[in-house]
């Protein structure tokens, strides 16, 4: 369903004032249209570097077909697994274990793929 509000109003306004943040996510070629027309944040599917490197493409393509390529922001779900999680796959979110240095070094390539936020879950 689609809503539309003519004259609406919000009293009290979060701290980036009246915006809100459209977040998308999916894979399929109609969700790439939508998210690259009117999302703000594309929230990635786990995958290899290699893999989410090609679907932020995919994004940006969809996003330059309405000026707006350089326009979105990406999200990548993260997972920190424990030793008690050994042997069970969360195939939803890239996981990652260690101490704080090794996560982050982990991370690091998916970072340099131009991802601005980690949605950190555990």
């Amino acid at each position: 369903a689609f809503y539309s509000v003519k004259g609406g109003y919000v009293p009290g306004k979060g701290p980036h004032g009246a915006d809100v943040t459209i977040r998308l996510g999916g894979q399929s070629g109609t969700a790439l249209r939508v998210a690259g027309r009117h999302a703000d944040v594309f929230e990635l599917s786990a995958g290899s570097p290699d893999e989410v490197s090609q679907l932020i493409e995919r994004v940006r393509a969809a996003a330059a077909e309405h000026g707006r390529a350089g326009k979105l922001r990406f999200a990548l779900p993260v997972r920190m697994r424990s030793q008690k999680d050994e042997g069970v796959a969360d195939h939803k979110a890239v996981e990652v274990s260690g101490s704080p240095a090794e996560i982050a070094l982990s991370l690091l390539p998916y970072a340099g793929l131009g991802i601005h936020e980690f949605m950190i879950g555990g």
